[in-house]
């Protein structure tokens, strides 16, 4: 697995995503990370946005569109598009993003994302 440090040029790459509460993972999926910019989704939702680095801390907007199979979030409800917060915290011993994804009025859902392949 590659080793990435805190510069927001090594977090470009392929990464897998799960999604999920404190006591597991429900959902999972895989983002790409590349200039800022985040493209990705799941059996059921493409989703695109923006990130940014501060050290180790990214945060970033995503908005979730549903294109097929059945509508269930990991909120744990129906909508068929939304957006979300999120933020979270860069261990370079794993290679792994754990953090938070907020949607104003709905919750959260804890996240981790785990590097997979670089840019090349």
């Amino acid at each position: 697995m590659p080793t990435i440090n805190k510069k927001e040029d090594d977090m470009e790459g392929l990464w897998t995503a799960e999604f999920g509460t404190a006591s597991g993972f429900i959902n999972g999926g895989v983002v790409m990370l590349q200039a800022g910019r985040i493209f990705g989704g799941d059996s059921g939702y493409y989703y695109v946005g923006k990130y940014s680095m501060d050290g180790e801390t990214l945060t970033g907007e995503l908005g979730a569109n549903h294109y097929y199979g059945p509508r269930t979030t990991a909120f744990g409800d129906s909508t068929a598009t939304f957006t979300v917060e999120l933020t979270g915290k860069l261990n370079t011993t794993s290679d792994q993003i754990d953090g938070v994804l907020v949607r104003q009025g709905i919750g959260q859902v804890h996240f981790r994302l785990t590097k997979r392949a670089t840019l090349a």
